[in-house]
C-alpha cells in the first residue's frame, strides 16, 4: 500500500454518499471535473486555505491502491504536486 490519500468534506455529504452507496465529490469538484484529494503533507494547509470556519467535517483515508489509474498526481500550490480522482469513463 502506498502513502494514504484524503478527502475533505462535511459529514452530511459523507452521510448521502452512504445513503447512494457512492461519492461523487462536492461542488468544487464537479465544477472542476474531478475530485481533489490531498497527501497527507497537505491536509492542514487545504483545511485552512478551503474548509475554514467550517464545522462538521470529516477526513477520509483512501488507499491509492484502490484508485487504481484513476488517481494523478498534478502540480498544485507551491511547485507541490496534489493527488486527484479522475471520473471513470463509461
Amino acid at each position: 500500500m502506498g502513502e494514504l490519500v484524503y478527502k475533505i468534506c462535511p459529514e452530511a455529504a459523507l452521510q448521502e454518499a452512504r445513503r447512494c452507496g457512492r461519492f461523487d465529490g462536492l461542488a468544487d469538484d464537479h465544477r472542476d471535473g474531478f475530485i481533489h484529494l490531498s497527501a497527507g503533507s497537505q491536509v492542514a494547509g487545504t483545511l485552512a486555505k478551503y474548509f475554514a470556519g467550517q464545522r462538521d467535517l470529516v477526513l477520509l483515508a483512501v488507499d491509492p491502491e484502490r484508485l487504481g489509474e484513476r488517481l494523478r498526481w498534478e502540480p498544485s500550490r507551491r511547485g507541490a504536486v496534489s493527488p486527484s480522482l479522475r471520473a471513470s469513463r463509461p
